[in-house]
C-alpha cells in the first residue's frame, strides 16, 4: 500500500508561470508585428543552461530517484520558462514597435 500524495507545491510558482503563458501570447503577438527577436548570446545561454539541467535530472534520477528528479524538474522548468519571458519583457520593453502615424 502506497502513502498518499499530498500536493504542497507553491502556489505562487503556478501564478508566475500563469503571468508567463500571457506574457508568451503578447510576446507571439510582438514578434508577429516586426519586434526584435531575443539575441543570439541570450538564446546560447539558455540553451546550455537547459543542457545542464537536462543532466541534473538525470543525476537526481540515478542517486535519488525518479520521484525526485521529476519534482525537481518540474520546478525548474518553470523558473526557465519564467526567467525566459522576463527576459522577452525587457526586449519588448526597450524596443517598443513604432506605431504607425495616419494621417
Amino acid at each position: 500500500m502506497q502513502a498518499p500524495v499530498s500536493n504542497s507545491g507553491n502556489p505562487l510558482l503556478g501564478f508566475l508561470g500563469l503571468i508567463c503563458m500571457i506574457a508568451a501570447v503578447v510576446d507571439a503577438i510582438y514578434w508577429k508585428r516586426g519586434g526584435q527577436r531575443t539575441p543570439k548570446k541570450t538564446v546560447r545561454q539558455y540553451q546550455i543552461f537547459l543542457i545542464f539541467l537536462a543532466l541534473l535530472a538525470i543525476v537526481m534520477d540515478v542517486f535519488f530517484g525518479p520521484g525526485a528528479a521529476g519534482t525537481l524538474t518540474g520546478m525548474f522548468s518553470n523558473f526557465v520558462f519564467i526567467g525566459w519571458e522576463w527576459e522577452r519583457y525587457k526586449i519588448r520593453r526597450d524596443n517598443p514597435i513604432p506605431s504607425k502615424a495616419t494621417s
